[in-house]
């Protein structure tokens, strides 16, 4: 109470509240996390085959980013890595070369470390409530920015969305600056930097990385029974991932070919599996109460049984939406719990090379998952009898049509505006078919050549003119201009003419009548 200037007694504005540290530091993180996902995801319906050398180079960074901000701190080290992340969108949107596209891509995997530092700012949080929260809000945040990031690269056009992805790094950079506080206090520093790195050393190596060898060898380790737990977790969160990987990367492809769904049906059926992972990340795992999460995971792993069966055997729209549910229900519960679990392990200068570790884990599975998962679903195993069929059935569903536009050379493949608009925006089937010019240019032959066997031309005495309407006559008709694109062309996949006849030059169904 106070006494005002007419003696009458007005009470003080009541205070507020301030928010509690943790809830603050949570807010600051998934915000951040969010803002980088936006921009990273971006790129998810221009080529996610690029994902798999992001991923490798995650794999390699991610050890490195734990054990430096375990020296340096989290916030300094969060900052350094978002500059990367800019640098790297700048790089991107400069870039008029596929090679130069890749060196961006791969920058961004070097500098991605601040999924890691997320997740260790997250386990320096003092009680194990404020964790599992964490760990869920940090769920929501990819799930939120798997959802929303591919919708905004695929309606934006191809020129804008390096800017705009460079244009969230950076708002990502000056918020993080701005409002992340230091969570790593330096008396719970680690004492060296050559303890970090000497750990982080053994990251490199898979085998080590299962056996959790940086943490078995650094200061204050976890006890025997306590690091057999910590590798049995990592070897569930890896083999998870694996799998979940596998069938993220192959499930365009499954969708286009037994559903013919196109580039829109298909958008609808990854924003149906991020609006399910956000609304059970936000209602069901937030409210896991700590030391029920790995009852939470088994029961979630067990749904991936019957959501895999469904989601492989099932022909028909419902039972694939009811397998899909069930993947969504697993992939949003068992992360989040898994790093919870695991956030707990480890002394407090140990943080980021626990989650450093585990994220490399997550990292090496995302970039073997889609590798082994590709080479099981190739599209030569999956096509019939003579290779992939005329009818374009397992290329990407954004493949240009026979109307679209002409089709250009194979040395079109290296210019940037063919590498920039058509090929980053189909599937990475294209880029399979453009790598590996030669397999389909033979593939192409053969079919040819089997075509021509089936039509039979007649092959006239010597010295007689051939017919003016034979088979072999339509095929080589004196008067009739080529463009350059059908002199050049020897790469190009095959394509069905107006009369079912397979060529590697431009066919008659682009663009042009059908010669007699």
């Amino acid at each position: 109470m106070g006494w005002g200037a007419g003696g009458s007694c007005t009470p003080r504005p009541p205070i507020r509240p301030q928010p509690a540290p943790e809830t603050r530091v949570i807010t600051v993180v998934f915000l951040g996390l969010l803002l980088d996902l936006l921009a990273f995801t971006l790129l998810l319906p221009l080529l996610p085959g690029l994902l798999e050398s992001h991923a490798r180079a995650h794999f390699l960074s991610a050890p490195l980013t734990g054990a430096v901000s375990d020296r340096l701190g989290r916030r300094p080290v969060m900052l350094l890595s978002l500059a990367g992340l800019a640098s790297s969108y700048a790089v991107w949107a400069a870039s008029r070369s596929f090679a130069a596209f890749l060196a961006s891509r791969v920058i961004g995997g070097i500098s991605k470390g601040n999924v890691s530092l997320s997740t260790a700012i997250v386990a320096d949080l003092g009680s194990p409530p404020a964790r599992s929260r964490g760990m869920a809000v940090i769920g929501v945040a990819f799930s939120l920015g798997f959802t929303l990031g591919p919708m905004l690269g695929a309606s934006l056009p191809v020129e804008m969305a390096p800017w705009l992805a460079l244009l969230f790094a950076l708002s990502d950079l000056l918020f993080i600056f701005c409002f992340l506080p230091e969570t790593l206090p330096p008396e719970k520093r680690a004492p060296s930097f050559t303890l970090g790195f000497r750990g982080a050393a053994d990251l490199l190596s898979p085998l080590a990385l299962l056996r959790f060898s940086a943490v078995a060898r650094g200061p204050d380790p976890p006890t025997g029974v306590r690091l057999g737990s910590l590798r049995r977790l990592g070897l569930v969160y890896f083999l998870y991932l694996f799998l979940f990987s596998g069938l993220e990367y192959t499930l365009s492809f499954l969708a286009h070919q037994r559903f013919q769904f196109s580039s829109l049906q298909q958008g609808k059926m990854f924003f149906f599996i991020g609006l399910t992972m956000a609304t059970i990340q936000g209602t069901y795992a937030r409210r896991i109460r700590p030391g029920q999460e790995m009852a939470a995971v088994k029961r979630a792993i067990l749904l991936l049984v019957p959501a895999f069966l469904l989601i492989g055997w099932g022909h028909t729209l419902p039972v694939l939406g009811l397998g899909l549910l069930l993947y969504s229900f697993a992939a949003a519960v068992v992360v989040p719990c898994l790093s919870s679990v695991v956030a707990g392990y480890g002394s407090p200068g140990q943080k980021g090379v626990v989650m450093g570790t585990l994220r490399s884990l997550g990292a090496l599975a995302r970039a073997a998952g889609p590798m082994v998962a590709a080479a099981a679903s190739s599209p030569a195993a999956a096509a019939p009898r003579g290779g992939l069929r005329r009818d374009h059935s397992l290329l990407p569903p954004d493949w240009p049509s026979q109307e679209a536009q002409d089709p250009p050379s194979q040395g079109a493949c290296d210019t940037p505006a063919w590498t920039l608009r058509t090929r980053l925006r189909n599937r990475p089937g294209f880029l399979f078919a453009c790598l590996l010019p030669s397999a389909t240019q033979g593939v192409s032959q053969a079919s040819e050549r089997q075509n021509k066997a089936a039509v039979s031309p007649q092959v006239p005495p010597p010295g007689q003119a051939l017919p003016p309407h034979s088979a072999a006559g339509a095929e080589q008709e004196p008067n009739t201009p080529r463009s350059p694109t059908e002199q050049s062309a020897p790469g190009l996949l095959p394509t069905r003419t107006a009369v079912g006849v397979e060529s590697q030059g431009r066919p008659e169904g682009w663009g042009s009548a059908p010669r007699g």
